[in-house]
C-alpha cells in the first residue's frame, strides 16, 4: 500500500503544479458548431401580450442545426426551422 501512495502522490503533485500554469495545458476548443452571439427581440401590445418576437443567433457551423425555443409563458418549447 505504501508504495501504491507514493506515485499517487506525485501524479497529484504535477497534476497541481500543471494546473497553476495555464501555459503548459493544451487549449480547448470547442466542436462545431460555434455560438458567438445570441440576439433577442420582444415586442408587446398594451396588454403585456407578445406581438411578435426576433431571435438571431451568429456564429459559424450553424447551418442545420437544431435549435430549441423554451417559453417562460407556459407555451413550452419550440424547435425552430418547423412547423
Amino acid at each position: 500500500m505504501r508504495k501504491l501512495r507514493r506515485p499517487m502522490a506525485l501524479g497529484l503533485f504535477v497534476l497541481m503544479l500543471v494546473s497553476f500554469f495555464p501555459a503548459l495545458t493544451g487549449p480547448v476548443l470547442a466542436a462545431d458548431p460555434v455560438i458567438k452571439s445570441v440576439y433577442i427581440e420582444r415586442t408587446d401590445n398594451e396588454v403585456l401580450e407578445t406581438v411578435s418576437g426576433v431571435i438571431e443567433i451568429n456564429g459559424s457551423g450553424l447551418q442545420d442545426v437544431m435549435v430549441n425555443v423554451f417559453t417562460t409563458g407556459g407555451g413550452g418549447g419550440k424547435i425552430l426551422g418547423t412547423q
